[in-house]
């Protein structure tokens, strides 16, 4: 196989030699590029990139403390203020419960003081009915003895406690001194007087004499 001749080349695809600034100027101070390392590069590109990191963590931290030292601040607030109202309603409910203790107390003493004075009240009111009773029997007694004629002849007379009245059985001779009686009974000298007296019953004798019942009420006997 016949070899191939290698392509010549002209004159402008050629390239020129760069001239250097020493070439062009042999005084001139050589200029020198500082070397670059790859590595140290991504060094410092990773610290900066930390330290941007670093910042933006610490902004945030100290964010995040600033508002938990006013939450903090502000529970310590609500405890205390709590603990104070809890304080004052203590108080207030323990002298609300002494005074109610204290009125009880006295309740109570002017309750036995009280029972004891009605106690007192009652026997004072009993024993001033039962001296009314007793003066009220004594006039009673006294006005029917005196009431009662001489010709005749009182057979029983008592005190009746549930009529309140005194009731009697009187023996006259006969019919004329019955009327007599009867009417006396039923004058207004005895009711003047605050006297009630009424006849219950006449029976007859075999004697021939009258024998009246009837009984003398007070209207204030009881």
């Amino acid at each position: 196989m016949p070899e191939t001749p290698a392509p010549t080349k002209t004159l402008q695809q050629i390239p020129l030699p760069t001239a250097s600034p020493q070439d062009t100027n042999p005084t001139a101070t050589p200029i020198i590029k500082p070397a670059t390392n790859p590595a140290t590069n991504m060094d410092v590109n990773f610290l900066r990139s930390q330290r941007r990191i670093m910042s933006t963590v610490t902004q945030k931290d100290q964010t995040i403390a600033k508002y938990t030292s006013y939450g903090f601040g502000l529970f310590l607030f609500i405890l205390f203020t709590v603990i104070g109202i809890s304080f004052y309603f203590t108080s207030k409910q323990k002298n609300v419960e002494a005074r109610t203790t204290a009125i009880t107390n006295d309740v109570r003493s002017m309750a036995a003081f009280e029972k004891e004075y009605v106690i007192f009240v009652r026997k004072i009111k009993l024993l001033y009915a039962f001296d009314q009773k007793r003066q009220l029997k004594q006039r009673t007694t006294s006005f029917f003895y005196s009431f009662v004629p001489k010709e005749d002849v009182l057979i029983e007379a008592k005190v009746d406690e549930q009529k309140g009245a005194l009731v009697f059985q009187i023996e006259t001779p006969d019919v004329f001194h019955v009327l007599a009686l009867l009417k006396a009974m039923y004058s207004s000298d005895v009711t003047a007087q605050g006297y009630e007296m009424k006849a219950d019953a006449l029976d007859r004798k075999p004697n021939g004499r009258y024998v009246i019942s009837g009984s003398l009420a007070f209207a204030s006997f009881y």
